[in-house]
């Protein structure tokens, strides 16, 4: 008998790949989907995308989704007991594996292992290891679309921002950005593909620059480009 499981879900193209490559294992079924949102904006955390968005990409994914709100300023305590309060109602739910889209992030992974695995729940990761230069492509030729919905500052200059993650974005990338933007040097958002019933509808609105105080506490700020959608 299949067990049930569901994805983390930022909305964007590692997150459909997981899901995209989970549709196929023997062992589990996928039909719920995860998101942490900012409680004051409703926006998802890092890539910025509306949760209206989100509900789109999921209703025509044919799957459910639930969300959990996190403030602006948070402590990486207090967001750990949320998550880990979250996938224990997961777990008295029914569900019994935790689907992540991580590549080769092992300090990432190993944190994520450890909150998931304290609630009961085994945590998968279909991607991992996998050659980001193929995953990216793969994801191209598949037929899956995204826009590219935020950059790093210091990483990217704002001319890739807004642009279709498509093969000319991923020639156009200095060599030292990853192709999936794994080290978070951009984030997407997947509005059609195999998996869709109808393309996501949105709009493009303004491109903007976000400041953020620095991870590391120093006097300096931490800046993205973000092109918004609704």
């Amino acid at each position: 008998m299949k067990t049930k499981a569901f994805v983390n879900w930022s909305g964007g193209k590692d997150a459909l790949l997981a899901l995209y490559h989970s549709a196929y294992e023997a062992d589990h079924i996928v039909d719920l989907l995860f998101s942490v949102i900012n409680e004051a904006s409703g926006n998802g955390a890092l890539h910025e995308v509306p949760s209206k968005l989100l509900k789109a990409q999921a209703k025509v994914l044919g799957l459910g989704i639930t969300f959990a709100k996190v403030p602006d300023k948070i402590d990486n305590r207090t967001y750990q007991k949320i998550i880990q309060d979250k996938c224990e109602q997961f777990f008295e739910a029914g569900y019994r594996s935790s689907v992540h889209g991580d590549i080769f992030l092992e300090d990432v992974r190993s944190f994520k292992e450890e909150q998931v695995k304290s609630t009961g729940l085994k945590p998968i990761f279909p991607l991992w290891k996998r050659p980001t230069e193929k995953l990216a492509t793969d994801f191209i030729d598949l037929g899956f679309k995204a826009i590219v919905v935020s950059c790093e500052a210091s990483k990217l200059d704002s001319s890739f921002c807004g642009r279709a993650f498509d093969h000319e974005f991923l020639k156009d990338l200095p060599d030292e950005v990853d192709p999936c933007g794994e080290n978070g040097e951009f984030h997407t958002f997947c509005y059609d593909g195999p998996l869709f019933r109808n393309p996501v509808d949105f709009d493009r609105l303004e491109l903007r620059s976000i400041k953020f105080p620095s991870p590391s506490g120093d006097s300096s700020d931490h800046e993205i480009w973000n092109q918004r959608i609704a």
